[in-house]
């Protein structure tokens, strides 16, 4: 697989953007899936193709504001992962895999939808898809905005 820094990756302005982002920087299940896990459940696959949001994670989950409340859980495919810095973070392309078996190599830990220190992951991959937009983006050219 190919690693990305962080800053290399560009921030998605259309939903086709989101999608691919969210299909080569996030583990799948399967292949057109998304991993993942409620806070109170068993993980399984998501379509990427049902998810135009993160409020799609959440209303196809049954959490969040219109939900139980809680925050699922995906995978970002990073190299590694400091939240006191995310200078230097790198991800894994799972688009230029070999095989899924290859994705258990990144050692793949899970992350909530509203973790704090994920939220810089989620909108440099994601853009304001995730709900979350820094200080530096603008959502003058999107799309859909969350």
């Amino acid at each position: 697989m190919i690693k990305v820094k962080l800053d290399d990756i560009k921030k998605p302005t259309t939903q086709q953007e989101f999608q691919e982002n969210l299909q080569k920087y996030y583990f799948p299940f399967g292949e057109d899936c998304l991993y993942v896990k409620p806070e109170n459940g068993e993980a399984y696959g998501i379509p990427f193709s049902k998810i135009k949001s993160f409020s799609d994670i959440y209303e196809l989950t049954n959490s969040g504001f219109f939900g139980d409340g809680t925050s699922p859980s995906i995978i970002p495919l990073v190299e590694e992962f400091s939240p006191f810095s995310l200078s230097g973070v790198v991800l894994y392309d799972s688009s230029t895999k070999e095989s899924h078996s290859e994705l258990f190599e990144t050692n793949p830990k899970w992350f909530s939808l509203d973790n704090h220190f994920a939220r810089e992951i989620y909108a440099k991959t994601l853009g304001a898809f995730s709900g979350y937009i820094l200080p530096d983006q603008s959502d003058a050219n999107l799309e859909m905005a969350v």
